[in-house]
């Protein structure tokens, strides 16, 4: 299960997202980063991630090479993410 709270701080559109972030929720979470939606800069709070998919870390590097900023994550995710990030 993955959790979706949104919050808009400094003109800044937080996402924490909390769970799993599995290949059944890529595309939402994609869907709900989309900037173009909103000319606010975006930013994933991926603290609460307990676990990440192959899927799930090929969108979260894609993401960030899009200039999404991610913040919070624990040294496995992150480390998922670096493995997807070329």
């Amino acid at each position: 299960m993955l959790r979706v709270s949104r919050t808009i701080e400094h003109d800044t559109v937080t996402l924490l997202l909390e769970g799993k972030l599995l290949a059944p929720w890529v595309d939402e979470v994609r869907t709900l980063v989309d900037h173009r939606q909103s000319n606010r800069p975006r930013r994933l709070n991926l603290g609460a991630v307990d676990f990440v998919d192959r899927d799930g870390a090929q969108l979260l590097a894609a993401l960030r090479r899009e200039g999404i900023e991610l913040v919070n994550c624990t040294p496995f995710v992150a480390s998922l993410i670096d493995l997807h990030n070329s």
